[in-house]
């Protein structure tokens, strides 16, 4: 008897340290498990902390972008309140000096017909400009003058415009560079600076230094009869001067 009880006791402490081990495990199953979410979590995290920095270089780099537009907006500011000083200048000039503002006025042709022309005096679309009006082919009947084609422009942006209003149609509009050649006492061209094919009822703006000495510069051009016509640039010494060329 006493065997068998003993026999009960031994298979009851084995049943009981079985038991035990069984909650280890699933113990420490729940912990593996908190594990690998607490390294989701890390990772996540991770990824947020991440996608926050790009953010953050982001939002820097277009701070200096912006602060660089800024100083930009700054600097062209600036510039414009120095041309509009220059302007405003430029307009005092012209109304206390006569002899400066007889040359603010363009004059536009009106009316062609039979080799007679009307013009009109019309507030100068660029001031201080030497100004020549070209009759070329085929101006328009009863045209009134309307600068509907754009400008073509030459030249940087300087003082002093040579400006060509051609009425009808040139060809071969050109701007060169000349070299006086004292062998022909003559101009020679060196380099052509610009060129049209043909020029029909459009102005030519041509922003230059008109030399006071030896010109440099010549702008030439052909009517349809292959004639050559030029205007050499310089300052006369009295002031922008004007013209009417007639071409045909």
């Amino acid at each position: 008897m006493k065997k068998y009880l003993i026999g009960a006791m031994c298979l009851l402490l084995i049943g009981c340290q079985s038991g035990e081990l069984e909650a280890v495990e699933l113990e420490k199953n729940n912990l593996m498990s908190e594990v690998e979410i607490l390294k989701t979590e890390k990772s996540e995290l991770m990824d947020q902390i991440k996608t926050i920095s790009e953010e953050k270089m982001t939002y820097y780099d277009e701070n200096i972008l912006l602060k660089s537009q800024l100083e930009s907006c700054e600097e062209e500011k600036k510039a414009s309140i120095v041309e509009k000083e220059a302007i405003e200048k430029s307009l005092e000039a012209v109304a206390t000096n006569p002899y400066e503002a007889q040359f603010n006025f363009d004059v536009n042709i009106v009316q062609t017909f039979d080799g007679r022309m009307r013009y009109v005096f019309e507030p100068a679309e660029i001031p201080h400009s030497q100004y020549y009006i070209v009759v070329g082919e085929n101006p328009e009947l009863n045209n009134i003058h309307e600068d509907d084609a754009e400008a073509i422009e030459f030249g940087e942006d300087v003082y002093e415009v040579v400006s060509f209003q051609v009425e009808g149609t040139i060809y071969n509009f050109k701007w060169s560079n000349i070299e006086w050649n004292s062998d022909t006492s003559d101009y020679d061209v060196t380099d052509v600076l610009e060129a049209v094919d043909e020029v029909k009822d459009r102005r030519v703006n041509i922003r230059t230094m008109l030399p006071e000495g030896l010109p440099h510069q010549v702008v030439q051009w052909e009517n349809s009869k292959g004639e050559v016509f030029e205007i050499v640039l310089h300052y006369d010494g009295i002031g922008f001067e004007g013209e009417m060329i007639i071409c045909e």
